[in-house]
């Protein structure tokens, strides 16, 4: 079964790639010199791409601690 502490990992993780994709998104969101993008198409495809990568990171927080209390509850059937 998942611990405490690897479920925390997890969430650490998670949370960690976010903060990676949201840097990235601020520094896509501008060119090679600096200049925030004005075109509306490329600035909706880096904040597009951005909010997958967040979705998927949250989808995999929610995954781990389903996980965690699937087994804890399983853990718990055969305790007396």
């Amino acid at each position: 079964g998942m611990s405490l502490s690897k479920l925390s990992q997890k969430y650490s993780g998670a949370c960690t790639r976010m903060h990676e994709a949201c840097d990235l998104m601020y520094e896509s969101l501008h060119d090679n010199n600096g200049n925030p993008l004005t075109d509306v198409e490329p600035a909706i495809e880096v904040v597009t791409s951005c909010r997958k990568w967040l979705l998927l990171e949250i989808d995999l927080i929610r995954e781990c601690v389903k996980e965690y209390k699937e087994n804890e509850s399983a853990s718990n059937k055969f305790k007396t």
